[in-house]
């Protein structure tokens, strides 16, 4: 159900390439993580059979891999789970808060940043959740939207090396 990817494992999103990703950042210290969690678990599950959508996750800590699967195991999570020990992945995301969610439209643009939660209680948690992600492929998410191109990216972190590239240029 759930996989953990280490940070040495490059997940590609250009597999993922015209679909709305979501990206929640956690840590198992985290109270409104814990919260979060069945919500994100519920809606990749909903999404699970739609091309358009994939539901990921970042976990923040340094821990053993072992026992995140073990904390993993308990909670049953239906999505990916990205290992990021040493916190470049947050930092390169400028992760500043747990937990905080990123959505990204099918054109590659992060249009939607999230530091918290927005409720404690998992029903409101997946109907924002399942907003956010209509919005994001009907495009109407642009207030926050930072441009990068989807179409040569081979992995996570050159998604992130050209965020960083492109927020350097602007500023």
């Amino acid at each position: 159900l759930w996989l953990l990817i280490s940070q040495h494992h490059h997940l590609n999103l250009k597999e993922h390439q015209g679909q709305v990703v979501v990206l929640d950042f956690w840590a198992t210290w985290c109270a409104p993580c814990r919260i979060s969690l069945p919500a994100l678990s519920q809606v990749a599950a909903d999404y699970a059979d739609d091309p358009g959508v994939w539901v990921g996750s970042v976990n923040r800590e340094n821990m053993s891999s072992e026992s995140l699967r073990r904390f993993l195991d308990r909670l049953k999570l239906k999505f990916p789970v990205i290992h990021d020990q040493i916190g470049s992945i947050s930092r390169q995301y400028d992760v500043r808060g747990l937990p905080t969610l990123i959505v990204i439209n099918p054109a590659g643009k992060i249009t939607y940043t999230q530091a918290g939660i927005v409720s404690r209680h998992t029903p409101v948690l997946v109907r924002h959740l399942k907003k956010l992600i209509e919005e994001a492929a009907l495009g109407h998410l642009n207030e926050r939207e930072e441009s990068f191109a989807m179409s040569d990216i081979t992995s996570d972190l050159e998604i992130i090396n050209k965020i960083l590239h492109h927020r350097l240029q602007r500023d």
